[in-house]
């Protein structure tokens, strides 16, 4: 289990820990890979296993909450898959790939810092 800090968040959806069986959030327990915004949960792709099964219907979803960022956590390992970047890219939003854990600590302090920030993190 992967534990975060979560002292002194001002954000109304932040990560506090996960593991194999996936997320826990300020705001609930959840199974899957997410994706969310500061806001709100935008989904909960349990189609997504690896970074390979994003789709274009994730980047779409994903473009829809029009952040000025996005984060890709990308299980265990960081994968960056150009054709993503490109596809991001097409649309004007930054986009960082990173494992997992570090996915869900940059949300955290993007989110607390009030930055529109997505975020597709994969269990």
């Amino acid at each position: 289990m992967m534990t975060f800090t979560d002292s002194g968040f001002d954000t109304p959806i932040y990560f506090k820990s996960y593991n194999d069986n996936g997320f826990e959030l300020n705001i609930g327990n959840y199974e899957g890979s997410l994706i969310l915004s500061r806001e709100e949960i935008i989904n909960v792709a349990n189609d997504i296993i690896s970074y390979e099964d994003i789709k274009d219907k994730h980047i779409e979803l994903i473009a829809e909450a029009r952040p000025e960022i996005v984060i890709i956590g990308t299980g265990d390992k960081s994968h960056i898959p150009i054709d993503m970047i490109n596809k991001f890219a097409q649309k004007s939003i930054s986009i960082d790939f990173m494992d997992t854990n570090t996915a869900c600590k940059t949300y955290n302090l993007l989110a607390n810092e009030n930055r529109k920030v997505v975020a597709l993190i994969i269990k």
